[in-house]
């Protein structure tokens, strides 16, 4: 009997003590609703002849068809509804309850009042219509039975996740060639599946009296958010937890400063609790909008705030926090936060998520699981790590993946990717292995190797250097890196059309390169590429070009990661010219510009035209009549006209044969000299053969005015470089220049006066071509004088076709005229004697010597210029015999003209009646 007795103690303590922590957590409410209530029993008779004046339904209603089915229908919602409620264990507001009962209460004692003058109608027999009060009360005292003693249900859970899916449609999502940077499907297997196993099971028996908080720590860009929603799912979605925790996303880094922090954080877990607790809006409404008033007043403000108890001089905001714990309390349900990308904020908003972790947020059954870099941090936030170990009740990291997972991912990345063919896929899959896997390499163990900081380079062996083997490591740092790199690389290929154009091997290991450091690109210019790797046409590196590279600073991890990358790629014990490999100068600008080489034709269109010898034809297909014409055969004289893009005496001549044609456009001096050292240096016999039949063949197109140019750097006197100037004395071209071994300075003679004898008939005379092909035939240049002497062999030619053409150059103008446009230097020049010439050369060498600055009017020429003109007077006597009979008389009065300037000392143009004069004196 006292067993029993004991036993049935132990049942009503059981049962009382949730009816007692009800009625004392809601005494202040229970005590105003009775109060309420002897109030209204005292006012009854007013309150039944309020309501019966109000009254909007008469018998006529009431009696209709129509109202018994609406009303029936009203009653089963209100079953239904309070059935879902119970089922799903929702806790009613203490306001809702408190006017539910109020109002059933008040209906109690006018319904059992037959003295005022309030009526009811019947529904059946004794029952009311408005006795549906009653099934209200009754559902309501249900459901708060049943959230006294009743538990969550795991049923519910199960109902609602089938209801989820559903809802849930397969998210149907537009093909795209490019891949997002989304995290890891969530509804897979992922990497860490036994860490997040265990975390689930660890939070399924954590019951915490005030926030958990879980960091997950690792670098940028591992993979957090893919961790934290698989975690996620399978908290929601998976039977390893006993009930279906809340969970909410907490995306602090969306929001810019710490009220909206704060603002979102409560709004967020108002919506989540809301579906389980009527006064969780009210209670978190009060709460934050206290914290909101702290904030506004800067009373948190300090770093001490992380660990300090906010409620200590605060009862109100005490309160508050008390109710919201309270709601999560009695909803029995973990509350599980992810708070991700921490490492993505500045220093005030990681201060202001700390504090809502640990502070603010406290409340019972809240666990947060954040995803962070912790050194990023502590170094953003200047905080020690000492509190982060007061924040953190445990943290997790999660180690970088291994390198050869890096290759797996990418490898999977083309295979998915529709838009690259199945042949693209496989050379793509095959050459990615074949960089990393399948060379076989000495791997050797640098201490250098492994120390990023230290910056001496001294003590860098070049063999060990090389011998370092290539890792997905040095390239990738997580999966986003990957993604990353297989974007670049699709559009890259799609550029580049044809993978048989390249080797494919050095064309990805290339874009590696140019990934992980970027500024590499301007390293691999036109201009600074023979500093890497040389002149010859095969493109070589060595250990003694690294510091040549056009940098960063760089530790000696990168320099040799850049080092080992650049010798496998241009291997300085390299002497086969491969076909099409990337080591040859003519083939590098495929691999680095992806074929692009304009926008009328690529870089493979190119080559095989040159090597075809076709480049002729293409250029009068695609260039010639097209819009961008001139740009456009720019671009493939800047090309073709390098040297280095020369490989064959066949390509050679296909130049000569361009310029010729005048297929590149105009082709300036130093242009052809590089072209002519090429077959002084290159090509001799090819370039013997073809001296003089098809290069210098005229004195009019490209190959000319190099002629015209070179002679001049042979003519200037004084011969001392100090003296020179033009683009053939700069040092470089000077020296080329120097090495000519055929086309010397009498060579060069000898090819203009041979064209002179050829063209010089077709001049018929034209004293203005005459000058203009003078400029061809100096052997002495005064340069700094402005003063130039002929050839001799040059000056016999032009004396034979002064005679033959004397009266066409001298006499088609009267005498007058033709004296006033005489060019006297010219003349003095062709009929000059050696003994002038002679003093003239003397006198530029005693100027040079005794001074240093001089202009044209320095150097004495009226003696010089006086005697050529007697000797054109003596020339004109002589070649009277050859005169026509019709020209004698204009033959001689041009001569009576020239004796009379002559007598002038050539100091005026005589006039008429000088020359009458002096035909007088002279019979």
């Amino acid at each position: 009997m006292q067993n029993n007795a004991v036993k049935k103690t132990s049942v009503l303590i059981r049962i009382g003590t949730p009816i007692y922590g009800l009625i004392k957590k809601n005494l202040s409410i229970i005590f105003t609703w009775f109060i309420i209530i002897i109030v209204a029993r005292l006012l009854k008779s007013k309150i039944s002849n309020a309501l019966a004046n109000l009254t909007i339904l008469t018998d006529k209603e009431i009696n209709s068809n129509g109202f018994s089915f609406w009303f029936n229908t009203g009653c089963i919602l209100i079953v239904l509804h309070y059935a879902w409620l119970i089922f799903k264990n929702y806790r009613l507001s203490n306001k809702s309850n408190f006017f539910i009962f109020f109002i059933v209460a008040i209906y109690n004692f006018l319904r059992n009042d037959n003295s005022d003058s309030l009526r009811f109608s019947t529904y059946c027999r004794s029952i009311y219509y408005t006795d549906a009060l009653y099934l209200l009360l009754i559902m309501t005292v249900i459901l708060i039975i049943r959230n006294i003693y009743g538990k969550n249900w795991i049923v519910y859970d199960r109902f609602m996740h089938w209801i989820n899916n559903l809802k849930t449609k397969p998210e149907e999502r537009k093909k795209s060639y490019l891949v997002e940077d989304l995290p890891h499907d969530k509804t897979l297997e992922h990497d860490y599946e036994k860490l997040i196993d265990e975390i689930i099971t660890a939070v399924d028996n954590l019951h915490p009296k005030s926030s958990f908080i879980i960091g997950i720590n690792s670098i940028w860009g591992v993979g957090k958010t893919s961790f934290l929603q698989r975690l996620e799912y399978k908290l929601k979605e998976n039977k390893i937890t006993s009930v279906t925790p809340i969970t909410i996303w907490f995306n602090v880094w969306q929001h810019q400063d710490e009220k909206l922090i704060v603002n979102n954080f409560f709004n967020q877990l108002k919506k989540e609790l809301s579906q389980f607790s009527g006064n969780s809006k009210n209670s978190i409404d009060n709460y934050l909008k206290e914290m909101l008033a702290l904030i506004d007043n800067k009373l948190i403000s300090s770093l001490k705030s992380l660990t300090d108890n906010i409620f200590s001089d605060a009862d109100t905001i005490k309160d508050f926090y008390n109710e919201v714990n309270n709601i999560i309390e009695s909803i029995d349900r973990k509350i599980i936060v992810f708070v991700d990308d921490i490492d993505r904020l500045n220093k005030n908003e990681i201060l202001e998520t700390l504090r809502i972790l640990r502070n603010i947020a406290g409340f019972k059954n809240m666990i947060f699981i954040c995803g962070l870099d912790r050194e990023y941090v502590v170094q953003q936030s200047q905080i020690d790590n000492y509190f982060l170990d007061k924040i953190f009740n445990l943290e997790i990291n999660l180690n970088t993946p291994k390198p050869k997972n890096y290759t797996i991912h990418l490898c999977q990345l083309i295979n998915d990717c529709e838009g690259l063919s199945d042949d693209e896929k496989k050379l793509l899959t095959n050459s990615i292995n074949q960089l990393f896997y399948e060379k076989k390499q000495d791997i050797v163990e640098s201490e250098l190797f492994h120390d990023s900081t230290n910056t001496e380079t001294s003590t860098i062996s070049a063999n060990s250097i090389e011998q370092i083997p290539l890792s997905p490591a040095l390239f990738f740092e997580s999966r986003r890196d990957v993604k990353k790199f297989f974007n670049e690389l699709y559009i890259n290929i799609k550029i580049l059309k044809k993978l048989a154009d390249i080797d494919l091997d050095s064309y990805v290991l290339l874009k590696l390169l140019l990934f992980k450091y970027k500024w590499m690109h301007k390293n691999f210019s036109s201009k600074r590429l023979p500093l890497l790797f040389g002149e010859s046409i095969v493109l070589k590196f060595g250990y003694i070009n690294l510091d040549k590279l056009e940098t960063p600073m760089l530790s000696n991890h990168d320099k040799i990661i850049i080092f080992s990358i650049l010798k496998q790629l241009f291997p300085s014990n390299e002497t086969n010219e491969k076909t099409r490999a990337i080591n040859q100068t003519r083939y590098f600008p495929i691999y680095l510009n992806n074929n692009i080489y304009d926008e009328a034709f690529s870089f493979t269109e190119l080559i095989t035209a040159i090597e075809d010898n076709n480049l002729s034809q293409l250029i009068k297909d695609k260039i010639s009549h097209s819009d961008d014409e001139y740009h456009l055969r720019q671009d493939i004289k800047k090309y073709i006209l390098n040297t280095k893009n020369i490989n064959s005496a066949q390509e050679f001549i296909q130049v000569l044969d361009l310029i010729k044609e005048n297929l590149l456009g105009f082709v300036d001096e130093v242009e052809i000299l590089n072209i002519i050292y090429l077959g002084e240096t290159a090509y001799t016999s090819s370039y013997l053969n073809l001296l003089e039949s098809k290069i210098f063949t005229n004195l009019t197109d490209n190959f000319a005015l190099f002629m015209r140019t070179l002679n001049f750097h042979y003519s200037q006197t004084p011969n001392d470089e100090s003296f020179k100037t033009g683009d053939f004395e700069i040092r470089s071209n000077r020296e080329k220049i120097n090495e000519f071994k055929i086309l010397t300075k009498s060579k060069l003679n000898e090819i203009l006066i041979k064209i002179l004898a050829l063209e010089i008939d077709q001049y018929n005379g034209d004293i203005t071509k005459l000058l203009k092909t003078s400029m061809f035939f100096y052997e002495y240049n005064f340069n700094l004088f402005g003063f130039s002497l002929y050839y001799n062999n040059y000056k016999k030619i032009l004396i034979n076709h002064f005679t033959t053409h004397f009266s066409t150059i001298f006499l088609h103008k009267n005498a007058r005229d033709t004296i006033t446009y005489l060019d006297h230097v010219f003349i003095a020049n062709i009929f000059d004697k050696n003994e002038q010439r002679e003093k003239i050369i003397h006198q530029v060498n005693r100027l040079i010597e005794t001074r240093n600055q001089w202009s044209s009017s320095d150097l004495n020429l009226k003696e010089y210029i006086n005697c050529g003109l007697d000797n054109f007077i003596e020339w004109i006597k002589s070649i009277k015999k050859n005169i026509k009979e019709e020209n004698l008389q204009q033959y001689s009065t041009f001569l009576d003209w020239m004796l009379t300037y002559q007598n002038k000392k050539y100091s005026f143009t005589p006039n008429e009646s000088e020359v009458r004069q002096y035909k007088s004196n002279n019979p």
